[in-house]
């Protein structure tokens, strides 16, 4: 997420971005939050429940350091069947 001035940043996930992806397949095995930290995003808690509610996902998962502690919201958010967290050195 974060990047050298003048480097492009990532394009953030929307809901729109995950409806017009889910329209375009059966279903998805799993699906997952990487690359950089994903609990540096504010939003992570929506978009962890947002994918969550999907029936054509299966599985939801973040890839994390664990550096940063999760907030309350997204506590809320992984209690889902659905979430397993990764957590890598």
């Amino acid at each position: 997420m974060c990047g050298i001035s003048g480097t492009p940043q990532p394009k953030i996930l929307t809901n729109w971005d995950l409806d017009k992806l889910l329209k375009s397949v059966d279903y998805i095995n799993l699906f997952g939050f990487v690359g950089g930290e994903p609990l540096l995003n504010n939003d992570l808690n929506k978009m962890v429940s947002y994918a969550c509610k999907q029936r054509k996902i299966k599985h939801v998962f973040i890839a994390t350091n664990c550096t940063i502690i999760p907030n309350e919201k997204l506590l809320k958010a992984l209690i889902n069947k659905k979430v397993g967290v990764q957590i890598s050195n």
